[in-house]
């Protein structure tokens, strides 16, 4: 929720006062509030996207997985809004040697009566023909999105486009899959293969996280973001 406010600091802690006291947010307040929890969630009493809330809990536990590895030098949470067009996510990262790269990700959740192969091919069709769209609308508004703008990172930025194009070694994809159901052995088996350009060794990553209780933890997420509405 706070990454959902942004610089809007003060209205993050009215939501978390009222939140955690178990109180209802001021109706001056309120519309302002429920402004930035809609998306995703929607709100108590209109009709809501559970595709929307399910795939959005997915993103940011692809983030809060990976965030922490040492080697990521960037990595930004996840958009407020599923429906905004682009990739789902990106990381800049050092190799054991100490060089940046750069993996786009794409995340899916399967939570509906689809197999996992058909989602995992859908994320491998959007990098196959988004990607190259992806990558140029990250590196447009890179600076307005990461701090970290230092002379070796923005070298590695400002190559992405011809980087991605080619399938240079500076560039990979990922893919992320969260899901209630029980996983394949080998869930990315076809990546390889629908990928063809990334074919060097680290350019392709999966992460697949199965949770029983997935849709569960859904639901509870977006109760604890209406509890003060």
């Amino acid at each position: 929720m706070k990454a959902r406010f942004g610089p809007a600091t003060q209205l993050h802690d009215t939501w978390r006062q009222h939140t955690l006291a178990g109180t209802k947010i001021p109706p001056l307040s309120n519309p302002i509030i429920a402004s930035f929890i809609e998306p995703v969630f929607g709100l108590p009493q209109a009709q809501r996207n559970e595709d929307h809330l399910h795939g959005h809990v997915g993103e940011w536990l692809w983030h809060l997985l990976t965030k922490d590895n040492s080697a990521v030098r960037v990595q930004l949470d996840p958009k407020g809004d599923v429906t905004d067009a682009g990739a789902d996510g990106f990381s800049i990262y050092e190799t054991s040697t100490g060089d940046l790269r750069f993996r786009l990700w794409e995340s899916k959740k399967n939570t509906g009566t689809a197999s996992l192969s058909t989602s995992l091919n859908k994320a491998y069709e959007q990098l196959a023909v988004s990607g190259q769209r992806y990558v140029g609308k990250i590196v447009g508004t890179y600076g307005q999105a990461s701090s970290d703008t230092s002379d070796e990172v923005m070298a590695l930025v400002t190559s992405l486009p011809a980087a991605w194009l080619q399938g240079d070694e500076l560039v990979g994809a990922g893919v992320t899959i969260s899901t209630h159901k029980p996983l394949p052995t080998m869930p990315f088996k076809k990546m390889a293969v629908k990928l063809p350009l990334l074919s060097k060794p680290g350019q392709l990553r999966g992460l697949a996280t199965s949770i029983d209780s997935y849709i569960e933890i859904a639901n509870l997420v977006r109760r604890y973001a209406w509890t003060a509405l």
